[in-house]
């Protein structure tokens, strides 16, 4: 009561006697809103004893004469909202609300001209006004950190604060940003700090910060995707202190520029997608923090000068710092450089030895004979160093995007026959390879050249008779080395103490799954790669310990039998005693049933359905691959589905696995009730159609959101087939069961979601021979991922061409698969 009563004669006294008045009547209007505005106003001490505001000696409000200049409340704990009519303080010169918990609209700060600073961060503000920014001519700071304005459609800094050319800095951390950084950010004359980390921004670093004034850059730790593109431009703000870009997209390299920064002290570039070797120059900074890690760095691991340096997780090819990496190995990371280090290939080309499963390459006694990289969206131009891979024989990249010139260091490749450049961009001329070389370019026909019309002459019966010999002779000679080399093939081992010192002995922290055989661990190995390390169960009822033997076996066995992109990969296993340990790649999106049902702590947006179309795929052409190799999979599931950072699939788990050289197998009933075809709980004859049975439960999981089998649904309805089975493929009856996560769906969409409902029902069909093979299903998932807007990204190996018959050409394709696995194998034998 005392304090309202002092403010009403306050109040009275100055619109009584305007000149015996020390506060201008508008600006004590505005502190009288401001008071009024909050709910704990015990927490900010007012004039008493019937003192003015602008005559007292107050620790928060500052005037200058009878005009407020200043208001600093910060750390006070004050809570309520802010007047709108702040800006009627024309002679406000700094504004302080740091750190209290204010919230509502901000206020406009429209017209301020003599503002100078502005701190409104750690507050819970949710609203920015439209003119917030508008004629702010001398403002120097301002500070909207960690207020979470326009939460769900977002904000972004509108083109106002261009009048700002005083600007020196802008904290706009986690504060609902979204959209490209404003190119004209980067011609503010005056800006140091720019602050902009933990925000939904997307695109790249704008050119126009080309020879910035910034000391301090953060973009770091977006929320959704972050930005991409180079960081070249950072090269040349030379007065660069701090730069923080981790945990985005970033490709291409580290610029060798950077060495010129020279008041750089901290640099991070840690989880973003750089490659190629790290600039000499940036070795000899001596920086208070630099972290290079988890990128696709390659070549050799440098000697940095600074101590505080992290550099884990990348492709370097030794562990080693100061170690050269092999001959072959650097002519590769330059032929990925020409080629702008597609991240496909720089994320998988690990360690010093090109013949260790690198994707696209195949080797010959230990040297790289093929490279075979067909239809991998490549671009940039064919690089001089192949010539160092003296014993190249083909280089096979057709249907890419190359351009440029053939180099004529090619022509030093003694054991070259072929260079397939078919569908590129290649300019003449071409260098004047021996005849014995095979050179292919231009457009991609459906035989390997035009036909010339010659008459063949005929070959005589002597000549057949001595290729057949000579053919059966090498044959008998080969094929037992073969299978003796085979025999031999060792399965890698790995020390079982490294995997109890890489999972904490097997914290409870480390678990990222759990099955009925085993528990999974993540965990990074000793040279810094992430990987998946499950651990067998035990079980003290002799047959479940029998069964889980034969489990680790079988999956050990398959494990080292085939190597499929859209197949988990397999790093090693372990056995002490009666431990058993596999170890495998890491995904980091964890499995697709998490990601359907939100489970284990899954916090990421609901999977849309163009990620869900291309999941399919990937999973339908791993199965197709499996099958031809002549396994069976018999535990195919959405919680045996692993996705990577980019949602590729990959099918993992292959415990139940089974090799068959037959068409039919009798097998035991065994998977997961919800998935398991009719046949594996009937006669027990199971072929890889049962495999299609438990992907079309999949599709159906894919496409409404709800599990194979849930109790909760009633009698009659548990499993996912009862309760979807009744309605025909139309598309109303689809709209009414979809996942209720897609949100609006689209014609095109809903048209998609109906395809794939009538292929789920083809691939359930009680009888075997009335399903699709997954050769015929990959095949149309992928013509369906294709018809999708030109977003959609989706990965295939050899693209059937034009004209020709897709599903022959999907199966030579597989035919490739295997070709190209065993070459690879009998090479690293």
């Amino acid at each position: 009561m005392k304090l309202f009563a002092f403010l009403i004669l306050v109040v009275l006294f100055c619109f009584t006697s305007i000149i015996s008045c020390d506060t201008d009547p508008r600006d004590l209007q505005v502190l009288l809103d401001f008071q009024k505005g909050l709910d704990n106003p015990e927490r900010l001490p007012w004039p008493v004893d019937n003192d003015d505001p602008c005559a007292s000696k107050w620790s928060y409000i500052f005037c200058d004469s009878d005009k407020v200049t200043r208001i600093e409340v910060p750390f006070l704990g004050l809570k309520g909202t802010i007047p709108p009519n702040l800006n009627q303080l024309s002679e406000l010169v700094e504004i302080n609300l740091n750190s209290n918990q204010f919230y509502g609209s901000l206020p406009s700060l429209k017209g301020l001209s003599k503002l100078t600073q502005a701190h409104f961060g750690l507050n819970k503000f949710d609203i920015i006004p439209l003119d917030f920014f508008r004629g702010l001519h001398s403002l120097r700071v301002l500070d909207l950190e960690a207020n979470h304005l326009n939460t769900s459609a977002g904000w972004q800094i509108p083109s106002d604060l261009l009048s700002s050319q005083k600007l020196e800095a802008l904290l706009l951390e986690y504060c609902g940003l979204v959209g490209k950084i404003p190119e004209w950010l980067g011609t503010m004359p005056n800006l140091k700090i720019l602050l902009m980390s933990n925000n939904r921004l997307n695109g790249g670093i704008p050119a126009t910060f080309h020879e910035s004034q910034l000391k301090f850059l953060w973009l770091n730790d977006p929320i959704g995707n972050g930005l991409t593109g180079t960081i070249e431009v950072v090269g040349t703000m030379r007065n660069l202190e701090s730069l923080w870009l981790q945990n985005n997209h970033f490709t291409w390299t580290i610029p060798s520029s950077l060495v010129n920064l020279t008041s750089l002290k901290q640099l991070k570039l840690n989880g973003n997608q750089l490659s190629g070797t790290i600039p000499n120059g940036l070795t000899k900074l001596n920086l208070e923090k630099m972290d290079l890690s988890n990128n696709y760095l390659m070549g050799p691991m440098p000697l940095f000068k600074s101590a505080t340096v992290s550099v884990y997780n990348n492709s370097f090819c030794q562990d080693i710092p100061g170690v050269a990496c092999a001959a072959e190995v650097m002519a590769l990371v330059d032929f990925l450089g020409d080629l702008h280090y597609p991240v496909r290939l720089t994320s998988q080309w690990r360690g010093n030895n090109p013949c260790n499963s690198w994707l696209g390459l195949i080797c010959k006694f230990r040297k790289v004979a093929i490279i075979h990289l067909p239809s991998q969206d490549l671009n940039g131009t064919l690089s001089p160093s192949i010539w160092k891979l003296e014993s190249l024989e083909k280089i096979q990249l057709q249907n890419n995007s190359i351009s440029g010139h053939i180099p004529s260091t090619l022509l030093e490749l003694r054991a070259l026959v072929l260079v397939d450049l078919r569908g590129n961009n290649i300019e003449p001329p071409i260098p004047k390879f021996r005849r014995s070389v095979k050179i292919l370019t231009g457009k991609l026909e459906n035989n390997d050249g035009p036909k010339t019309g010659r008459k063949s002459k005929p070959v005589s019966v002597t000549l057949i008779v001595v290729i057949f010999v000579a053919v059966f002779v090498l044959f008998a000679i080969l094929v037992p080395l073969v299978i003796c080399f085979c025999k031999r093939r060792k399965i890698p081992v790995m020390s079982f103490k490294e995997l109890c010192d890489v999972t904490d002995n097997f914290a409870k922290e480390k678990e990222i799954g759990k099955g009925g055989f085993g528990t999974v661990y993540k965990a990074v190995l000793s040279n810094g790669r992430p990987a998946a390390v499950k651990r067998m169960n035990h079980f003290e009822d002799k047959q479940q310990e029998v069964r889980s033997h034969k489990q680790f076996q079988s999956e050990v066995t398959a494990l080292i039998e085939f190597r499929h992109r859209n197949l988990v990969s397999f790093y090693g296993s372990s056995t002490k005693g009666n431990e058993r340990l596999l170890v495998y790649e890491y995904m980091p999106q964890g499995t697709l049933s998490s990601h359907l049902y939100q489970q284990e702590n899954v916090l990421a947006e609901p999977l849309s359905w163009k990620t869900r179309l291309t999941i399919a795929s990937d999973v339908a052409t791993g199965l197709a691959y499996l099958h031809h190799h002549g396994y069976i999979h018999r535990d195919v599931k959405s919680s045996n589905i692993l996705l990577g950072d980019d949602f590729g699939a990959k099918v993992s788990d292959f415990g139940l696995t089974k090799k068959t050289t037959s068409k039919y197998s009798l097998c035991n009933m065994d998977g997961t009730p919800g998935y398991m075809a009719p046949e594996c709980t009937g006669h027990r004859y199971i072929t890889a159609k049962t495999d299609v049975y438990s992907f079309g439960i999949v599709l159906l999981e894919l496409v409404t959101g709800k599990r194979a089998w849930d109790e909760t649904r009633g009698a009659g309805t548990q499993h996912l087939l009862c309760w979807i089975k009744e309605i025909t493929p139309d598309k109303e009856s689809v709209r009414r069961i979809v996942d209720s996560a897609f949100g609006e769906v689209t014609a095109a969409t809903l048209q998609s979601i109906c395809d794939v409902v009538e292929l789920s029902f083809r691939c359930t069909e009680m009888d075997q021979d009335a399903r699709p093979d997954m050769v015929e299903t990959a095949h149309l998932l992928f013509k369906l991922a294709k018809n999708l807007p030109a977003d959609v990204v989706l990965v295939v190996d050899d693209e059937p061409e034009v004209g020709v018959d897709t599903i022959t050409a999907l199966r030579q394709q597989l035919d490739g698969w295997m070709k190209e696995e065993e070459a690879s194998s009998s090479s690293q034998i």
